[in-house]
């Protein structure tokens, strides 16, 4: 986080180089409600409205095991490579959330 000084207010603004991989896991944490498996499709439920932003940071990011997205308003259906690449997709997805629920609870794990 950088702080800036403005006569005695301060003034907190999120870090210039914010990668895109921590603004898809802060994104995923606020957003995704739900997430299910078709075989190598991965359905990602969201809060309304967030499912276009949670898309384009994960497009950003470019996991090897994502062939393509597409959202809509609360939802992005994410097309893997195979059934194991989804699996391994949802497994990266639980621990950006397990490391949210965690930290809230005052046990963070390191992985």
């Amino acid at each position: 986080m950088v702080q800036m000084v403005v006569s005695n207010m301060q003034i907190f603004s999120q870090a210039q180089g914010t990668s895109s991989e921590e603004k898809l896991r802060e994104s995923v944490k606020d957003s995704v409600v739900r997430m299910e498996r078709v075989q190598f499709i991965v359905i990602l439920h969201t809060e309304m409205g967030n499912a276009d932003v949670v898309r384009t940071f994960l497009d950003e990011v470019a996991y090897p095991e994502v062939a393509g997205t597409v959202a809509g308003a609360d939802t992005i259906i994410v097309i893997t490579r195979s059934e194991e690449d989804a699996e391994h997709f949802i497994e990266r997805i639980e621990i950006m959330i397990f490391k949210l629920k965690a930290s809230i609870e005052g046990r963070f794990f390191s992985w």
